[in-house]
């Protein structure tokens, strides 16, 4: 917070708190409410007990304070503090508010200088000067006002025109027309924004002075740059171009000279390779060709054209791999009898694999789990079970058989009659107090 020095009735408003709970503390009595201050460098001024406002919106009353609103902003408490706490000449007062019940709260509060109207830097006579640069009496602006000499420059007329040439011409417009300066002697630092562009025959042989541009004034990279686009020395021989290695475009037709086009000719014509001057393959180059050709001229036969289709000829099907044939009828069921007594004892096996349940045979002993339905996986023992059955789909009745309890949650049906196994599939439901239920499908084979 900032205050003026000098400034009077200063309001503040402070929260507080009750110290056993942190909760905004409501309905204080403002007469045990302690009030101080302490300013920059002095002793703190003398305690005084605060008190009671009328109305939140009494008038400025040193050291009285009031409780704003207890339900929509409760713990805020507006507090009147003296004038003196306030006066200039310090640059910062500490407000303090103390309850016993509560945390005692502290606000800094800076003091500005206060703002001398009359004068600047301590004259008079600078704030007069000021005012005629507006309208003469204050600061608002108007027509009295200090004179500008718009048609001289230092009382130089000429100086003015000048610089309205290096403008637009008639005015200070700067960037609106030409520089019209016949040249620039001294030296320029540099150009950090893009040059717009240089008019046709702008620069000319006479423009740039010998030596204008030295080696300094051109960067490394930009040499490389330039050398790049050349052709080197080592390519020109007495103005000719002996190669074409640095050349961006090949030079086409029209590009040559009758002359050059002879030349290109014989030289292309003394690189072209004859007959005459290929070299004839060795004897043993040669034997690998024959061997080659004497397997792929044996292709041709082993397959024939059927219409658009190729495909292998009857020989060529017939032909058995090296060392052996196919094995014939005979050797096959040879080869079957052979092993038709591992076949009996495999089918033996099988014979004894178990089925289904038979359809319409009483069965016995079906054994079956229960579990509690409070966390479905503890196995319910001591219960007492009672079961229904379904058959092909059909409605549920009460089974026949009698169901015993044998451990750990395992139950059985002592047996299913013949009349509840005459069906193709076969459901029992087990059910007791306290678990779920437990279902049994199977279905029977005839």
């Amino acid at each position: 917070m900032n205050v003026t020095g000098g400034s009077t009735n200063v309001t503040t408003y402070f929260v507080l708190r009750l110290a056993a709970t942190g909760v905004e503390a409501t309905g204080l009595t403002i007469a045990n409410m302690d009030l101080t201050y302490v300013r920059s460098g002095s002793a703190p001024a003398a305690k005084v007990d605060a008190t009671a406002l009328a109305a939140t919106d009494t008038a400025h009353t040193d050291n009285h304070a009031i409780e704003v609103d207890a339900t929509n902003m409760p713990g805020v408490y507006r507090v009147d503090w003296p004038d003196a706490a306030f006066a200039a000449g310090v640059k910062q007062v500490i407000l303090t508010v103390k309850v016993a019940t509560c945390f005692t709260e502290h606000m800094a509060v800076d003091i500005d200088s206060p703002v001398n109207v009359t004068k600047i830097s301590d004259d008079a006579a600078a704030a007069d000067n000021c005012e005629l640069m507006f309208d003469g009496t204050g600061y608002a602006g108007g027509t009295t006002k200090l004179g500008v000499d718009t048609v001289a420059i230092s009382g130089d007329a000429t100086a003015a025109d000048n610089l309205e040439k290096a403008c637009d011409g008639t005015t200070y417009n700067i960037g609106g027309g030409a520089v019209v300066a016949a040249s620039v002697t001294g030296a320029v630092g540099s150009v950090t924004g893009a040059v717009g562009s240089v008019a046709a025959n702008g620069i000319t042989a006479t423009s740039i002075a010998a030596d204008a541009i030295n080696a300094a004034a051109v960067k490394a990279d930009a040499v490389t740059k330039i050398q790049n686009g050349l052709a080197t020395p080592t390519n020109i021989t007495a103005g000719t171009i002996t190669t074409v290695t640095n050349l961006t475009n090949a030079p086409t037709n029209g590009d040559l000279t009758a002359t050059m086009k002879t030349s290109v000719t014989t030289a292309c014509t003394a690189s072209t390779p004859t007959a005459a001057g290929l070299t004839a393959p060795n004897a043993a180059e040669k034997a690998v060709v024959d061997a080659i050709k004497v397997v792929t001229d044996n292709i041709a036969g082993m397959y024939e054209t059927d219409g658009a289709v190729k495909r292998y000829t009857a020989n060529a099907l017939e032909l058995a791999p090296t060392g052996g044939s196919a094995p014939t009828v005979e050797e096959i069921r040879a080869e079957i009898d052979s092993n038709s007594t591992q076949l009996a004892a495999i089918k033996a096996k099988t014979d004894n694999l178990p089925t289904h349940p038979q359809k319409n045979v009483a069965l016995s002993n079906i054994p079956f789990k229960m579990f509690l339905a409070a966390d479905h996986v503890t196995p319910a023992t001591g219960k007492t079970v009672t079961g229904t059955t379904s058959k092909d789909a059909g409605a549920f009745g009460a089974i026949s058989g009698s169901i015993t309890e044998i451990a750990n949650g395992w139950y059985k049906l002592d047996a299913a009659s013949q009349a509840e196994m005459n069906g193709g599939q076969i459901v029992f439901e087990f059910s007791a107090a306290d678990c779920d239920v437990t279902t049994i499908e199977f279905l029977t084979s005839t």
